[in-house]
């Protein structure tokens, strides 16, 4: 029986931390490692039906296995077997770098053992060096931030006889499990809000289970939270897929159903009694109604009558939402049946597709980088143009150069290569040009060039290697990027209620002119970078000026060649980040310059690198008053006392005749004041049909079209720091 998640299916009614990769190294000397793991097997060769009897009472069982139906078992398989006995010693561990089969045989003495399983969890022989025991292997812990969606953990575990001929099976289930958000509407009839809409929509996971045993089965509590209680921008930063537990949704909620096709990931929550230290796993649905935020927090399958209830382990649990009532003041209280319907079903995981490279005829296959994480430029893995080397014996033996490609798919090539001699296959992506290379060495040393000025308009530099090639397959390289991606955010919520803060300008300071094309790269002086490279203009940066819940805004993406500085900061070529905002408080302006902020791109262990084909999101957070700091990081010499203007022009009393068309407007300073033109008046005297009216684009003035004999006025009001109004009489004469 292939492995299946658990299928159920119900109705319920119910309502509703920057990403940091570390790695670990662990030296150990030869002999100790031998001590630790009694046996160290390759396990590449296929195993046949009988077992092998070797020296020593060592025997292969055969174990058939039953993978993930996804076939996303992408990374290392781990096998260990230990004694089936009260001390449960390790007596073997395997490793297999590839499974695409059905059966493994399993090596060890012989007798009655117990086997665990694992995939994808990306460790080095080396990090399994402290398991010896049963017990030793509980006491690793996988955690939720660092899964990825095509590759998540999963175990097998079970009972052999070494030695006999009886094919046990194990079947293969993954530690985490699916939240879909299949389909969400509102239903507001016969209520205070009927006919309303629900704007400013976000969905996330809350009191995430993000940490749990290897081992662990069957009942589950929490032993690390996420998102506890509430959102935490925080905790969603420092998951290597953000996505697996929050989303922002680009629609509003209405009436029509939308099926935004969302889903999240977290590991099994089966607390029996929510309390401190066991909350419930929740599915929380915020927006506003009028303006006003809510919270629509549903409990995930507790349902009364659930015979499972909480998360199980490799379950898909899908959600179809109908929201009925206005939701609660908070994030953590699930709300009642009456607030809205949920039908909600468990089911398999769907089918992916294979990823694997495949050897079958001559022919390249070029692939794009995917664009991985959200918010970036729509092109950042299009290939426009595209060379293509293929060395023997280290001489160039044929070239490719194709241009006008435009393709954000695998890009294909036929090449006859001559049997029985080993290539290397080297591409250079959206360079714009033909490059003249004759051997591997020039390849090799050779760079990507920026103009000042210039940016990425032929698209981003990509280049991909690949060596011992062999002729008589289908050969799969992928690009990567030879630039990262740094995506900001700001997050107002800690600034002062008087403090409005206007992007204008995003760019990168110390931005490369030159990155290696095959090897790690630096700029060495004041001579290889730009001092402004990279940016983003007022109409880009707007994003940033939209803030959605809490404070966060939208995100937007600048992209800079790579600049490994290491640990020494070097002020004319670590690469920096560079915000300029107008500036606005109650007592204080920004008049002809810009309050800029600045900052260095420093990762947890001090160095100052940005690599290629890397994300960096970030998040901006200025305190108080915005200014709490000076010099180099937070420049705020245009900042001075706010000087208020406010004229009604060209005066306050107008005389016009029908059929005239006339312009009132107000000088008023500073700009970026709450400014009202008067539209009650203005719609008062167009009911009267003194006047038609259409305000300026500015929003700082009308054009009157005057209609019928009478008089108006336009009342014009200015907020905070100018706070002052002003009225212009209109007299229409025949």
């Amino acid at each position: 029986m292939k492995n299946r998640s658990r299928e159920r299916s119900f109705t319920s009614t119910i309502s509703f931390k920057r990403l940091f990769l570390y790695h670990k190294q662990l030296t150990l000397g030869t002999i100790t490692t031998l001590l630790i793991l009694p046996t160290l097997f390759s396990c590449k060769d296929p195993i046949g039906t009988d077992p092998e009897i070797t020296d020593g009472n060592e025997v292969t069982t055969k174990v058939t296995l039953d993978v993930l139906e996804d076939n996303s078992m992408t990374g290392p398989i781990d096998i260990f077997t230990f004694d089936d006995d009260r001390a449960g010693h390790l007596d073997s561990y395997q490793r297999m770098d590839t499974f695409d089969g059905s059966s493994i045989g399993i090596r060890s003495q012989s007798g009655r053992k117990k086997v665990f399983i694992c995939a994808n969890l990306q460790r080095s022989i080396y990090d399994w060096t402290g398991i010896n025991s049963i017990e030793a292997l509980d006491e690793v812990y996988l955690e939720l931030q660092k899964e990825r969606r095509g590759s998540l953990y999963a175990t097998a575990e079970g009972e052999v006889t070494a030695g006999s001929p009886v094919v046990s099976h194990m079947e293969m289930r993954r530690m985490a499990s699916e939240i879909v958000l299949q389909s969400i509407r509102c239903d507001f009839r016969g209520s205070a809000y009927e006919g309303e809409e629900i704007t400013d929509v976000c969905a996330y996971l809350t009191n995430v289970n993000a940490q749990c045993p290897l081992t662990s089965d069957g009942h589950i509590v929490p032993g690390q939270t996420v998102n506890s209680r509430k959102l935490d921008m925080d905790d969603v930063a420092c998951f290597a897929e953000p996505d697996m537990v929050y989303h922002k949704m680009d629609f509003n909620i209405s009436g029509k159903p939308v099926e935004p096709g969302i889903s999240f990931i977290c590991y099994p929550n089966t607390s029996q009694k929510e309390g401190p230290g066991t909350p419930f796993t929740r599915l929380v649905i915020e927006g506003k109604i009028r303006g006003e935020t809510f919270w629509w927090p549903i409990d995930i399958n507790r349902s009364e009558g659930t015979e499972n209830p909480g998360i199980q382990r490799n379950s898909r649990y899908v959600f179809n939402i109908t929201i009925s009532r206005k939701g609660m003041k908070d994030p953590d209280t699930a709300i009642g049946a009456e607030d809205a319907d949920v039908l909600m079903s468990v089911k398999p995981w769907e089918d992916k597709d294979d990823n694997r490279v495949m050897f079958q005829n001559t022919k390249i296959i070029v692939r794009p980088p995917g664009v991985g994480t959200k918010a970036g430029l729509q092109d950042e893995g299009k290939i426009n143009d595209m060379n293509i080397w293929i060395f023997a014996d280290g001489a160039v033996e044929k070239t490719i150069w194709k241009d006008g490609i435009r393709e954000s798919d695998d890009i294909e090539f036929s090449i006859p290569l001559i049997k029985g001699r080993n290539y290397t296959i080297a591409a250079l992506a959206n360079i714009g040009r033909k490059l003249d290379i004759k051997d591997y060495s020039e390849w090799e040393k050779s760079f990507v060039e920026l103009k000042e000025g210039d940016g990425y308009g032929n698209g981003l530099p990509m280049s991909a290697f690949a060596e011992g090639i062999k002729p008589g397959g289908e050969i799969a390289i992928d690009l990567v990027r030879i630039t990262a991606k740094i995506s900001l955010r700001m997050d107002r919520s800690r600034l002062s209620k008087d403090v409005r803060l206007t992007v204008r300008r995003v760019s990168i300071g110390n931005c490369p002119r030159y990155a290696s094309i095959a090897v790690p790269s630096r700029a060495y002086s004041y001579h290889d970078v730009f001092e402004r490279g990279s940016e983003l203009d007022a109409v880009q940066c707007k994003p940033l000026n939209i803030s959605g819940s809490r404070g966060l805004s939208d995100e937007v993406s600048v992209y800079v060649l790579e600049n490994m500085q290491g640990q020494e900061l070097s002020v004319d070529t670590a690469s920096y980040v560079e915000i300029e905002m107008d500036y606005l408080s109650s007592d204080l302006i920004s008049y002809d310059s810009p309050l800029i902020y600045r900052f260095y791109i420093e990762d947890e262990e001090g160095r100052y690198d940005i690599e290629r084909n890397s994300h960096y999101p970030i998040t901006v957070i200025p305190e108080n008053d915005g200014l709490s700091q000076s010099g180099w990081r937070i420049d705020k010499s245009g900042i001075g006392p706010v000087i208020p203007v406010f004229d009604i022009m060209p005066g306050n009393y107008i005389e016009g005749h029908v059929g005239d068309t006339i312009r009132v407007w107000c000088e008023c300073y500073p700009r970026t004041a709450p400014f009202d033109p008067g539209y009650e008046e203005l719609n008062y005297d167009k009911s009267r049909g003194i006047y038609d009216y259409r305000v300026d684009d500015d929003g700082h003035g009308v054009t009157l079209y005057l209609k019928k004999p009478g008089s108006g006025i336009v009342y014009m009001t200015a907020g905070d720091p100018i706070n002052r109004s002003g009225m212009a009489l209109i007299l229409v004469r025949p």
